[in-house]
């Protein structure tokens, strides 16, 4: 009886929030589809009758809609095409309607928004952020390629990256070459009908080898910036039912926001389309988030990047110590820019720029203020600063980072790599991983390249299949790799981690490659045909590895420097 109830109770309570909700149709404000004429004027329109509604349902009727940038910025760039700002309990109802992006923009962007839903919208891209063709001619300057259907020669178009493409296998392939000039400006000219021209010069810290006469290719116009959507500081949103077939950067990113949940999300491939690529950038990718984030049934297929980058934020160097428990904070990393400040509360680690990564102290953020030029934060704490604090430790938020949990969701046929774990208390299931030209997961952490926190613990991967991961050569050398950029750094940047019930077919280096790991189970997986050990350990210990079932391989584990082999134990594993 007492269940019957509250059934009841929450009926009437949906029913409530249903009869409450106010209906506002684009169409009412001349968001006509397949008409061919800029429908974002309207759309804004639309959502502008949104704000101050109870419960407004913006609602799309199926069909195409153009969506063009709203208007440039400084920089010359389109600001979003579409920005839902300050508007609560939000739901968007596409009904299947699809919206095409004809600008380099963001197409939504929610900022300072709660409770938003978001359900059974399309999103691509005419003209697409990219190109795929043939190499007929190289030069040190140039490369000339026969573009493919469904593309034409096209000339004005920067190049700022260039992808190999394997078209015997259908998939990227980094090897041919995965060159990245982000900066170039030199653009595209058609030397003769259906033969276009791509310049190469500037050569940033990615430039790679260039291709050879008969390669195939993809010139990739553009590669970051602009999303299909975009979060920052939102609460309570949840996609379903959205698909993404192209978008010129990432398709979904989440900024410093809390609770995500993402159902059914697609970013893939349009099918009978002869395209290669899908997003240029990564599929999803999310900063500083809170509270949980949750994906289930999801298709990331065909991104120029990752499947998901999932991190706390940035580490931060300690520039000075300005009293007993106040210091000043700015960004480590190359790029420079404004860091992303913590809020009070937050749980700061620090280590030591002698030992990054591994935390000598944890304080309690009481005070956050940010210097006049944006470029450095005054951080106060609870308690006092200890005595051995120096200049250039590193600090991460320990706080800033979500729960995890991603569930039957398929990776394939992607550039780099599946997923990148930057936070805590993560479980990864149920999952599928195919043709990735880098590692299927990754725990990463680093102060040499990306300086991206933090670092990873509590997490499970389990029941999940890796076919064909890690086919090509890279700085990342595990179908599942635990790193730190540095072979230096010792045991307990990674903690409490579990590999448990998983299948790996293939793999051009190592099944597993755990550095800088303390107390990681290893059990009852199955692994198959890796040209490397299957397993390989450096700089670890409290390595537990049962019950696993080898094939295939002709060196099962290699326990590298600076291992406490005393603390690595196997047993009952069969092939090894």
């Amino acid at each position: 009886m007492k269940k019957i109830s509250t059934s009841i109770t929450g009926l009437l309570i949906t029913s409530f929030l249903f009869a409450q909700s106010i209906e506002i149709k684009v169409k009412d404000f001349g968001a006509i589809p397949n008409d061919k004429k800029d429908d974002t004027p309207a759309i804004l329109s639309a959502l502008k009758a949104c704000k101050n509604k109870a419960n407004p349902k913006l609602i799309f009727e199926s069909g195409a809609y153009d969506i063009y940038g709203s208007q440039k910025n400084s920089r010359g760039n389109f600001d979003p095409s579409i920005t839902i700002e300050n508007i609560d309990n939000l739901t968007i109802e596409g009904n299947g309607a699809e919206l095409i992006g004809h600008d380099y923009s963001t197409m939504f962007h929610f900022v300072n928004c709660t409770n938003v839903t978001v359900n059974n919208l399309t999103i691509d891209w005419d003209p697409l952020p990219f190109t795929q063709g043939k190499v007929v001619q190289v030069d040190s300057g140039y490369i000339d390629i026969e573009v493919l259907p469904p593309f034409v020669a096209k000339p004005g178009l920067q190049t700022q990256a260039i992808l190999g493409y394997d078209l015997k296998n259908n998939r990227m392939s980094r090897k041919i070459t995965d060159h990245y000039q982000l900066n170039y400006r030199k653009t595209t000219e058609v030397v003769r009908p259906g033969i276009m021209r791509l310049f190469v010069g500037y050569k940033d810290r990615f430039a790679g080898v260039m291709p050879t006469i008969g390669n195939y290719i993809i010139a990739r116009h553009h590669v970051y910036g602009y999303q299909a959507y975009e979060f920052t500081k939102c609460a309570n949103v949840q996609l379903e039912n959205i698909t993404i077939y192209s978008s010129p950067g990432m398709g979904v990113t989440g900024k410093e926001c809390r609770n995500i949940s993402i159902n059914h999300l697609k970013v893939m491939i349009r099918p009978g389309s002869g395209r290669w690529m899908s997003s240029t950038a990564d599929a999803t990718h999310f900063r500083a988030c809170r509270g949980s984030l949750t994906m289930t049934n999801c298709l990331f297929e065909g991104m120029g990047d990752d499947a998901t980058n999932v991190r706390s934020s940035e580490y931060l160097l300690v520039a000075e110590q300005l009293s007993v428990n106040k210091v000043k904070l700015k960004t480590g990393n190359h790029y420079g820019g404004k860091p992303l400040p913590p809020q009070t509360g937050d749980k700061l680690e620090l280590s030591s720029g002698n030992v990054p990564l591994l935390p000598y102290s944890t304080l309690t953020v009481r005070s956050v203020d940010t210097t006049e030029d944006g470029k450095a934060l005054i951080v106060g704490f609870l308690e006092n600063l200890p005595q051995n604090l120096q200049i250039g430790d590193i600090a991460g938020n320990a706080t800033s980072c979500p729960i995890l949990r991603i569930q039957n969701c398929v990776v394939i046929n992607n550039r780099s790599r599946g997923f990148i774990i930057k936070t805590r208390n993560a479980i990864i299931e149920d999952c599928t991983f195919q043709d990735i030209t880098g590692c299927g997961i990754a725990l990463e952490t680093d102060i040499n390249a990306w300086w991206e926190a933090i670092s990873a613990s509590d997490v499970i991967i389990r029941n999940n299949r890796f076919v064909n991961v890690k086919f090509e050569p890279g700085y990342l050398h595990g179908v599942i790799e635990f790193h730190t950029m540095s072979s230096a750094i010792p045991a307990g940047v990674y903690r409490e981690i579990s590999i448990e019930n998983n299948i790996f077919l293939g793999s051009t280096g190592n099944i597993l490659k755990i550095g800088s790991a303390d107390g990681v189970d290893i059990k009852n997986n199955i692994m198959d045909q890796p040209e490397e050990e299957a397993i390989f350990l450096y700089n670890s210990k409290n390595i537990r590895i049962y019950g696993n079932r080898l094939s295939n391989c002709k060196a099962p584990l290699k326990i590298g420097e600076g291992c406490d082999k005393a603390t690595i134990t196997t047993e009952r594993n069969i092939g090894f």
